[in-house]
């Protein structure tokens, strides 16, 4: 993914058609398993080398991938930040600013079950102590 690529073709293009070979010889040379682990590896080179809709472009549609360990932290760590600012922007219309450590506090949970738990008590919740106390 980081190699040279033919002249006169768009990167993207160019891309596919690597991503496409890549695929293939994995789905005949390479265990299930190896080849989850290359094609999430190759997707972040992808990364450093074309914008993000680019990489998504290019490797779209590659199951494999997204069975991947490593694909699956990436997603659950988007899903925490997400999860951590959705707290905080409805917690402060409903319970007012969120001070140093309540941002703190908030910023250590990494439990996304927890975070889940502490969305669904948002509205019901009436001070940030209540709110992060959720077990």
């Amino acid at each position: 993914m980081l190699g040279a690529l033919p002249q006169g073709v768009p990167a993207e293009d160019a891309l596919a058609r690597v991503a496409q070979r890549l695929i293939e010889r994995l789905e005949q040379e390479a265990p299930p398993d190896r080849s989850r682990k290359l094609l999430t590896a190759a997707f972040l080179l992808t990364g450093l080398r074309v914008r993000r809709e680019v990489a998504r472009q290019v490797f779209r549609g590659v199951r494999a991938m997204r069975d991947s360990d490593t694909y699956m932290a990436i997603i659950e760590e988007g899903e925490e930040i997400r999860a951590k600012k959705d707290i905080l922007r409805v917690g402060q219309k409903r319970l007012g600013p969120a001070d140093a450590t309540v941002s703190a506090r908030l910023e250590a949970i990494t439990d996304l079950a927890r975070l889940d738990r502490i969305i669904d008590r948002l509205l019901d919740a009436t001070s940030w102590q209540e709110l992060l106390d959720t077990p």
